[in-house]
């Protein structure tokens, strides 16, 4: 099977991006504990870069939100994808890799589709919330909801004022679209654990994939 060439303007988007990241390149974890190792440049030239598919999956850290970030932008600088796919099967992360995944998206001028296989988890649900275009999760997936908690564990007045900005924009997020009970909020370090099922109902998800 042949697949089309990537052009030279996407070319010089992946060669900016290396440069700025010195080839950055991540370790995933699959379910079936096989780690895969892909650079970005691989990744450009693969059928899922064509068909517009990013792969979110394992914690949400510097190196990973980097490489999603660069992913997003060559996909919105390719003229052959008219949308982003983003699956997302993570149990959460950093807040600040996480703001980063979020504002990326939102910087995009393509819609993005967000879509739990499995489960997402504290800042990847905030990733799926901020679909710009839809919010989808398979049947038997769940979403887990929960504040960020200090880095640090300092209680001083700076670090208390920013978990509580990052607190802030993430219940904005995951409000934004939603219809999640009053009661969880203001968001707690409490888990709050729903099903697919239950975040069509909470209008959490646009749709279900049986």
């Amino acid at each position: 099977m042949q697949f089309r060439t990537v052009s030279m303007s996407l070319r010089l988007v992946i060669l900016l991006l290396l440069i700025c990241n010195n080839a950055c390149t991540i370790n995933t974890t699959t379910n079936h504990n096989l780690a895969r190792y892909e650079t970005l440049s691989e990744w450009a030239e693969s059928p899922l870069s064509h068909s517009g598919k990013v792969f979110l999956t394992g914690n949400i850290e510097k190196t990973m939100a980097t490489l999603i970030c660069q992913k997003l932008i060559v996909l919105e600088a390719d003229n052959n994808v008219s949308r982003i796919t983003i699956y997302i099967n993570s149990v959460g992360g950093d807040d600040d890799a996480f703001m980063a995944i979020v504002n990326t998206i939102k910087s995009l001028k393509k819609p993005v589709d967000t879509i739990n296989q499995s489960y997402c988890m504290s800042a990847a649900a905030g990733v799926h919330q901020a679909a710009t275009g839809k919010r989808l999760a398979y049947k038997d997936s769940f979403f887990l909801l929960h504040a960020f908690k200090s880095k640090s564990g300092s209680n001083d007045n700076d670090s208390v004022k920013v978990l509580k900005m990052v607190n802030d924009n993430y219940t904005n997020i995951i409000r934004a679209k939603s219809a999640l009970p009053s009661e969880w909020f203001p968001i707690s370090e409490t888990n709050r654990v729903f099903t697919s099922t239950e975040a069509l109902e909470y209008k959490f998800i646009d749709e279900i994939i049986q």
